[in-house]
Parts: C-alpha cells; structure tokens; sequence
C-alpha cells in the first residue's frame, strides 16, 4: 500500500475527527474578524487589524479554537460549541461598542460584576444594533444551522448512538474534559497573559491608554491580558519598614496648631457639570451660570482633572472622599463595587471620629455602584437615595436638583437639635446622559446658537446646557439658604465628569470647548477635566487655584480654610509641591500643567503616594493609625 492508500485509509477511519477539527480551525479563523467587525463597527477595520497584527490575530484565533475544544469535549458535537463560544464573543464585543460610544473606554473584565448598574444605564444609551452586528449575528446564525443540518444529514448515527455509559468510557470523557480544560486554563495564563511573549511578538499593554491598546491588539486579546490587574499588584518595595519610613515623612510635614473652627461641610457633586461657558463658539442668550459666575469672581474656584468621561460618578467620589488615586488600580475598575465590602478609611469616617454627623444623598437608586454599601463602610450615619424623596419634581424622568437641595436643607436641619457639625456629601442626577434633543419644552430649555453645529448637535448641547442652568439655579438656592445661616459653613459644588454629548468629541471640538485630543496632553486633558467652586460665610478666600486631580480637592480645601484633616492629607499637600495629580497616564506638574510625562522631581512623592494607598486599600494597614485617625493637624489660611 502506497503512502496515498495509506493516507486515504487514514481518513476514512477518522473522517468525522478530521472534517470537525477543520471546521473549527476554519472557523476559529473567522471568529476574531468577526469578533472585531461588532467592535469597530467597520468591516474594512477588522481586516486592517488582521493586516496590521498578524500575531493578535493567531493568538486570538488559537484562544477561540482551544475554547470551542473544550466545549466539545463537553458536548460531543462542534454546532453547539460553536455557537456558544459565539455567543460569547459577540456578546462582549457588542458590550464593549456601546460602551466604548457612551464613556470612550471599551469593556473590561471587571465590568462583568457591575451587570445590574449596566442595565440602569442601558436604558439611557441607544443600542440600536449596528450594521455590523445586524450582519455578523446572521452569519454566526447561518452557520449554527449549516452545522447542525450537517450534522442531521451526514452523522446521524454519531449523533444519536448511545454509547455504553461504562467506567473506562467515563474515565475516557473525564480525562479529555480535564486536559482540554487544562490546556485552554495553561494557554491564557502562560502564554496570553505571559508579558515577554506577547512582547516578543509586538503585543504591548498601555495601562493608561487602554482603548488605543484595544484597537492594537484587538478586543479578545486585551481582555485577556487586563484579567490579571483584577486585583492592584503589591509594591515590589511594600514592607512594614517601607511603610514606616514613608509615615515618618509625613509626620514631618505638618506641625502646626489645630483649627478652631469645625463649619458645617456640603459637598454637591454635580452630574456630568462641565464648565461650558469655555465654549468659544457659542453664544448663550440666557445667563445659565447664575451662581457660579459669581462664584468665580468672589469665592475660590479651580479644575479637577479625573479619570471618567461620561460616566463612572463613583470613581471621581471615590477619588475626593478618600484621597486615593485610580491611577494605582486597574484601568476601568470600579472601587465602590471590588474594593469597598468592608471598613475602609475615609474623610467622613474621620469626621465622624471629630464628632460631625456624617450625611450621604443620591437622588437616584440605592443600590447604584452599591453605594448602599460603601456608604456606611465609609463612616456615613445616614444614607438618603431616591425613595427619601416625595413625590419628587422631575425633569427628564430624573429628580430634579432643585428637590436635591432641599433635601440637604431638611437633613441640616433635622441635625440642629444635636449641636453636631454637619457633613453632607450629595449627588445629582438630572443632569445624567445620555442627551438628545427635545427631552426639555420648548418653552423651558436654554437659548442658545452655534454656527459650527448641525441642528441635531446644538439640540443636544441644548439639553445638556438646560441641566446645567439647572443645576446653577439650584446650588444659588443652597447658598441663598446657609446665606441667612450663623454657623460657619463651606459648600463645595464640583462636576464630576463630562457628559458624552452624541457619542464622540465632535460636540466638544466644534463648540471650542476643547482642541484635537491628539494634539497635546493639555488638550486631551480638558476632555476629562470638570470645574469647582467654593463658598464659604467664614472667610474672605478669593482666589482661582491651578488644576489639580480629584484626589486633591479635599486636602486643598482643608489646607486652604484650616480644618482637620487626617495626615494622610499632609503627604498629599506636601505632594502638591511636585505635582498636583495624575489621570490616564497625564500628570499635572507643580503649575497644574499637563504632561504625559511624569517630573523627575515628583517620582518620589508618586511611589509613596502608591505605597501608601495600597497599605491602606490592600495591605496590612501599617499606617492607618498614623495617616488617617484622628491627628488634628493643620495649617494655616492659604491664599494663591
């Protein structure tokens, strides 16, 4: 028998093996083009990605193929496996486009714990299938059925053979079910998420530029390699000595007398509150910035520059209330929800120790970012949401600020009777996307005209701006208020991230809010970088402070009107010297400019800064007592 006789007989013997593994080769070849299709939304894109990044591709389709084996194991049948892995990759990659639209960021694997706060913004957004998705459901579909028509006509009888049930027969079908599995489980952790192969073979990371490392190495492949920063890697340099010496530092810093004064403290996080009267190109015909307007030119006011854009209000809370910075976690990671299902330090758990009743208020649902349990891990006494309301005014099905305020007001006053000082940490929602035209009457929505935008884009901007007058009218309101007040009082109202207006940043660049985001660190930086204004009824502060991050504003607010304040805010006064805070790999220097590189000067104050927010996050806690109990240290009134 020559070697084609051989070879022929081969085939007949396993001619059912042989045309299911092509299948699924052929098809795991398929799937990642598909896979990127539903994700770019452009079919000419997912073959330049194939082009571009050959190894992404191979790697990917390897992932695929190892994943539909398994599932055969398990099935016996290559239809059904098929369509799962499909399912499964069509479903994620559709997840992520409209994600990517709504916040500019793709999907992350942590997000797949955040389902129920998806689904309440799910139904802000529009999911109108695309094209791509439309075309590559059917094709998935089209081949479902050609395989399983196949499989009804040409193997029938493997298809419904029983075959004995005996204990080598399932020792057989355990065995391939464990190697299968072991062999995908060994795959995607030492060679998917092996970090000097994928190099190797041009496949780098970029912790803070995570949607261009997307579109580089395509969406399968850098969800993989984002699995393993689920939990924020250790300190090479973390010890209890490391700590120490960094503590003692810190201590040094401050030495100066504690503050008499303990005011009453409101923080008003406003929704999606950007500073558009920064839009060059567009004339208002009504004057929607009634209180911060006077604000900024009696009180103290600044930038905040965060890590969210159109969504994500948890991160840039988590950020003020604790002083820690989302630079050191995992791109897209949600603190209220991974991190915060136990005790944690926090500025209202300090102030709870100085004795201040500590007050949270969300005009929106409990159980949003799971605020119903970080809140009282935080220290909050008391956490208000939507259903303390009633029978709330609403705009845009949203409670409206205006009842937000009034609500504060209550709360302060029902505080009264203790003689406590009070906090109040709020956040507005009406103001929440997504934003099209005509959610407001005619006869109630902002005035005003853009030549640079269609009619679609200036009646978004429209509805945008509508919330933001709103939200001026109601924070007068609470200043009116504390106004007639004795005690001394601060109240804070910043933004806490931009709104996603029409799915790009065309609204924004065309309206002369902002430049190219390409162009410089300084222009990208306006699209992640939101206002504050302060008043006060105790001092005379009249200054605009220089940019500076999230994690900055309540140690600068402490610093600036001489309040307790935990150490831990010393070393990050004392950081401000070095630079003023970090965002997405952009780092503001000691001026509040923005860079994409970090001063040489500031390296030291960045790893400490690390240092100790993993010991107080993740750790040990080493420096908890000495960083964040009560120490009472201050300094006095600074102006700039």
């Amino acid at each position: 028998m020559n070697f084609g006789d051989k070879l022929y007989s081969f085939y007949k013997r396993h001619d059912t093996a042989i045309l299911r593994v092509l299948a699924m080769t052929v098809y795991c070849l398929c799937l990642p083009i598909l896979t990127e299709w539903v994700v770019r939304g452009s079919f000419t894109e997912a073959l330049g990605w194939v082009s571009d990044r050959p190894a992404a591709y191979l790697f990917t389709s390897v992932f695929f193929y190892f994943l539909t084996f398994f599932f055969f194991t398990l099935m016996r049948r290559i239809d059904f496996p098929i369509l799962i892995v499909s399912v499964i990759a069509f479903g994620l990659g559709a997840a992520s486009y409209f994600k990517s639209s709504y916040r500019s960021e793709p999907l992350y694997p942590w997000d797949l714990g955040i389902v129920s706060e998806a689904a309440d913004i799910s139904s802000e957004m529009d999911l109108t299938p695309t094209t791509a998705m439309l075309t590559a459901g059917a094709i998935i579909l089209a081949v479902f059925a050609l395989l399983l028509a196949l499989h009804i006509v040409f193997f029938k009888k493997q298809i419904f053979r029983k075959h004995p049930r005996t204990k080598k027969r399932n020792i057989q079908l355990a065995t391939q079910i464990f190697v299968s599995l072991s062999v995908l489980v060994c795959y995607t952790l030492f060679v998917l998420n092996n970090t000097a192969i994928m190099t190797a073979f041009g496949i780098t990371e970029s912790a803070f530029r995570q949607p261009q490392a997307y579109r580089r190495n395509g969406f399968v492949q850098s969800f993989i390699m984002n699995t393993k920063y689920i939990l924020p890697e250790k300190p090479d340099e973390y010890s209890s000595n490391s700590v120490s010496e960094a503590v003692s530092s810190v201590k040094d810093y401050s030495n100066s007398e504690t503050g008499n004064v303990k005011p009453n403290i409101i923080y008003l996080m406003s929704e999606s509150y950007a500073d558009i009267s920064l839009c060059e190109n567009v004339t208002y015909h009504d004057n929607i910035f009634v209180a911060t307007d006077h604000l900024k030119k009696h009180y103290v006011s600044g930038t905040l520059l965060g890590a969210q854009f159109g969504g994500g209000t948890c991160n840039s809370e988590f950020e003020v209330l604790t002083g820690f910075s989302m630079s050191y976690l995992p791109a897209g990671c949600t603190p209220y929800q991974q991190y915060f299902n136990t005790e944690t330090v926090s500025y209202p758990r300090f102030l709870k120790e100085l004795g201040y009743t500590t007050v949270a208020i969300h005009s929106y649902g409990r159980q949003f970012w799971n605020r119903d349990v970080a809140y009282p891990n935080m220290g909050f006494d008391k956490f208000l949401a939507e259903e303390s309301f009633v029978d709330p005014l609403r705009r845009r099905g949203l409670i409206k600020d205006d009842e937000l305020v009034a609500k504060i007001i209550e709360e302060y006053e029902a505080n009264l009777p203790s003689g406590k000082p009070f906090f109040n940490f709020s956040v507005s929602m009406q103001n929440h996307g997504s934003f099209t035209d005509g959610q407001y009457l005619e006869n109630y929505r902002v005035n005003l005209s853009c030549d640079e935008l269609t009619d679609e884009q200036e009646g978004i901007l429209i509805t945008y701006a509508t919330g933001i007058r709103d939200a001026n009218i109601a924070l007068d309101k609470l200043i009116n208020y504390f106004s007639s007040v004795s005690e001394p009082t601060i109240i804070c109202m910043f933004g806490d991230h931009l709104g996603s207006l029409g799915g790009s940043d065309e609204i924004y660049i065309k309206s002369g809010y902002m430049g190219d985001p390409e162009e410089s660190a300084e222009e990208a930086s306006k699209k992640y970088t939101t206002p504050f204004f302060i008043w006060d009824n105790f001092t005379t502060l009249n200054f605009t402070a220089d940019k500076m991050s999230f994690y900055q504003l309540i140690p600068s607010i402490c610093n600036w009107y001489n309040l307790d304040r935990p150490a831990f805010f010393d070393y990050l006064l004392e950081q401000q010297d070095y630079f003023r805070g970090a965002a997405l790999g952009t780092y503001l220097d000691a001026d509040g400019n923005a860079s994409y590189e970090l001063p040489a000067a500031a390296q030291e104050y960045y790893d400490k800064h690390k240092l100790l927010q993993y010991d107080l996050m993740f750790g040990k806690g080493y420096s908890e007592k000495e960083l964040y109990t009560h120490t009472a240290q201050t300094t006095s009134v600074k102006t700039e």
